[in-house]
């Protein structure tokens, strides 16, 4: 299919211009933009200067490592947390199906002794006689 035209087209049909296209200028925002640095300059830097870049660089890796460990630490906390949670519930499960499943046969084992007529002694069979042979 295509798509729908107008009636009447215009005399003259607009021509696309083509955009111009700027360098984008990359500049320094804050210090968690850590892959923007603005460009060197022409003149060589210093070992002072190289120094002090890297042991900057590497108190924010230390930083960065110590906020990392700290976040895992607080991860595994709430991980054994919810593990001791998940193996009480378990526990408590089991009890509560050994609970239930004593109650189900004790059930059915009153319902057996309904059934089951009792057995009268010998005693009781002749109290019954002498009653009927006082009548």
């Amino acid at each position: 299919r295509t798509a729908l035209r107008p009636m009447n087209p215009p005399a003259i049909l607009p021509t696309k211009t083509p955009q111009k296209t700027q360098n984008p200028k990359i500049r320094r925002i804050d210090g968690s933009n850590k892959e923007n640095f603005p460009a060197a300059d022409a003149s060589p830097p210093s070992l002072a200067e190289e120094l002090m870049v890297v042991r900057e660089k590497l108190e924010r890796q230390r930083a960065d490592k110590e906020t990392t460990e700290k976040l895992l630490r607080q991860r595994m906390q709430f991980l054994d947390s919810q593990m001791k949670e998940v193996l009480r519930r378990g526990e408590l499960q089991k009890e509560v199906e050994m609970e239930v499943d004593r109650l189900y046969r004790l059930r059915e084992i009153k319902l057996a002794c309904v059934k089951i007529t009792p057995i009268r002694s010998l005693r009781e069979r002749e109290v019954e006689k002498q009653k009927q042979n006082q009548q």
